[in-house]
């Protein structure tokens, strides 16, 4: 693998001390370390040539930004044209042709995807806590995220997390938005500095930071791992929408509307949004959501309040009560997906993936004890949403529904389902459930592993007998979550096809 410039995403020059890429792992690796390698480390990556370069960078903004909402594209592409990210960044560069190669038109560059991906890993990888072109280097880390969680390179994505976040930290950007803050003076970032595209660069960190937060959240929820963030270190605006990003210039030299703070007060946040915005802000929607998401997690996985306890309830029942005046003070063309305009479609699924996600975290109850044959109204109709939103893309583009992002969101609600059709004997749910399966079939044709891993899943949970499911109902949200049984089976299915889980 080769070495990068000494210029790229680095704080300072390496010594000869500094860990370097071996020509083999057999000698450097314990044989019981678990790893797994996706390339031979000693083969180079080289990027495209300049002009195939621009081409996947122009198929990453096409197919990706919704999924990446922190880019400003004009800026990446002047970057780009100027050479300047070859020698300030080109863990990016790398990671931009990971995503895009797939849908390149030439075989030789979609067949080196995953080379492209372990040489931005290993750039990452060696970047300091506060790298000089640190914007570049946390959306390197963005991209690298979500693409591990699409391979099943699940350490990776973890520890990138982590990381990211303490060099936002170390950066500063963490309270970027603090008024007359008394730790500013410790803290030299580049947007602190009076130059030429000052807004614009906070306004990029606004955005890559909330998609760290995002993505934070996003892991944390079906693992019961804490996240890595912790909200009572941050003070960062909500983003403005994506034309008003998109439309800025080096020149902006102020936001051209009010400003939305955020503060852990759920109702406080949840208010702050009470007056939809024109042009619509569907990453402000989604920034909250996670929020939302993310407390709801922490309250259900936290090892001090167990679920019934009173103290548990009286948060679960205060969160409920956000997450509902939140849906309520959502515009119509962002809770239905065929009233919201083309380009904000994917972020309609998404956001409403995760509101259901939501609800069927803080409403899948411990039942243990009770003889009801449901698991409650509240967790079948969320299901249910996330089946109406299925059918509804369908019509339009079964793509949108095929992110990492919102995989697991459709898992929790297909395993609903699942549980609900053995506990009550109704055969209608069998027809949603086979949807979840054919959407599944769609994910494993862009994400072998993303789809075999929830079709395994499902498939493994339509087996089970009726202690089984009675078991997974009586244990609550953790339990189903906490299940061995489920993933072991997982891996041995994914093993038959060469897939791995690191």
């Amino acid at each position: 693998m080769r070495v990068p410039d000494v210029s790229a995403d680095h704080s300072a020059i390496p010594n000869p001390t500094d860990p370097q890429p071996c020509e083999s792992l057999s000698d450097a690796t314990p044989p019981d370390s678990g790893s797994e390698l996706a390339q031979d480390f000693g083969t180079p990556a080289e990027l495209p040539p300049h002009d195939i370069l621009l081409e996947l960078v122009n198929i990453f903004f096409d197919r990706y930004y919704a999924q990446y909402p922190c880019f400003h594209k004009a800026s990446i592409l002047d970057e780009i044209k100027s050479r300047q990210l070859y020698t300030t960044s080109r863990s990016l560069l790398y990671a931009l042709c990971t995503s895009a190669s797939q849908h390149h038109h030439d075989p030789a560059i979609r067949a080196k995807q995953a080379a492209f991906y372990e040489q931005s890993k290993f750039e990452y990888d060696i970047t300091l806590k506060n790298p000089r072109t640190g914007i570049r280097v946390v959306q390197t880390a963005l991209i690298l995220i979500l693409h591990a969680g699409s391979v099943g390179d699940f350490s990776a994505g973890w520890f990138y997390l982590g990381k990211a976040w303490r060099q936002v930290c170390a950066l500063g950007i963490n309270r970027m938005d603090c008024e007359d803050d008394a730790y500013s003076q410790f803290y030299q970032p580049s947007y602190c500095q009076p130059l030429p595209g000052a807004e614009l660069e906070k306004e990029e960190w606004r955005r890559s930071f909330w998609l760290l937060l995002m993505m934070d959240r996003g892991h944390s929820w079906p693992t019961g791992w804490p996240s890595a963030i912790d909200d009572r270190q941050i003070n960062i605006n909500l983003p403005i929408s994506d034309v008003e990003f998109q439309n800025m210039t080096m020149q902006t030299r102020a936001r051209t509307r009010r400003a939305i703070s955020f503060t852990r007060d759920l109702n406080a946040l949840v208010k702050s949004l009470v007056s939809p915005e024109d042009p619509l802000n569907t990453f402000q929607y989604l920034a909250v959501a996670y929020c939302l998401l993310g407390r709801a997690a922490e309250m259900i996985h936290s090892p001090q309040m167990p679920p019934s306890s009173p103290e548990s309830m009286k948060e679960r029942d205060d969160i409920d009560q956000c997450l509902i005046r939140f849906r309520l003070s959502l515009p119509q063309n962002v809770t239905s997906l065929l009233e919201s305009p083309s380009e904000l479609r994917f972020h309609v699924v998404w956001l409403n993936c995760i509101l259901n996600a939501t609800t069927i975290l803080l409403h899948y109850q411990d039942a243990k004890g009770t003889s009801s044959n449901s698991l409650g109204s509240t967790v079948i109709l969320a299901a249910e949403n996330n089946v109406q939103l299925i059918k509804d893309a369908s019509r339009i583009s079964i793509g949108l529904l095929l992110s990492a992002h919102i995989g697991l969101s459709l898992y929790i609600s297909a395993c609903s389902f699942i549980i609900e059709w053995k506990l009550s004997g109704n055969d209608r749910y069998k027809a949603d459930i086979d949807l979840y399966l054919l959407v599944f079939d769609r994910f494993y044709e862009v994400s072998q592993f993303m789809g075999l891993k929830c079709k395994l899943a499902l498939e493994h949970d339509m087996a089970r007998d009726m202690e089984s499911i009675m078991e997974l109902r009586d244990r609550g949200f953790r339990g189903l979550l906490a299940d061995c049984s489920k993933w072991s089976h997982i891996r041995e299915g994914l093993a038959k096809t060469g897939l791995m889980i690191t």
